[in-house]
């Protein structure tokens, strides 16, 4: 196990605490700092821990939520953020669909992607000797 960055897109967020083992609310409610916490767009989960955050959800969209180690958004580790949906605009008419953009940005972490496509896999290295 690591730590690990959550970057939280389109708010920032108070750091109200951060702590190892699985948060509890008696325990640790008295520790978060409420006067002065920091204020950021990322924060560093600790390995096995948790991090207590708050923010205003006044910017209409939806926000991704996730791990800055790229391997872990595969594994779960992102969540999104929907805030007031009814102020969300539609999507330009020109935009790529979902099938056509995920299968670019994600084809390198795909095996069978790239090898329907081009008939091998980038992880298919030749042998040693």
């Amino acid at each position: 196990m690591e730590q690990h960055p959550f970057h939280l897109h389109g708010h920032r967020f108070w750091v109200l605490g951060r702590g190892s083992g699985i948060f509890d609310p008696p325990q640790h409610a008295a520790s978060l700092n409420t006067a002065n916490p920091a204020f950021r767009d990322t924060v560093t989960v600790p390995q096995g821990g948790w991090a207590y955050l708050r923010f205003v959800a006044d910017n209409p969209g939806v926000w991704p939520f996730h791990c800055h180690i790229l391997p872990h958004i595969y594994m779960g580790q992102q969540l999104y953020f929907v805030t007031d949906p009814s102020k969300v605009p539609a999507p330009p008419a020109a935009s790529p669909k979902c099938p056509e953009t995920c299968a670019y940005n994600f084809a390198p972490y795909n095996k069978a992607f790239l090898r329907s496509k081009w008939g091998k896999s980038g992880f298919e290295l030749p042998p040693l000797y």
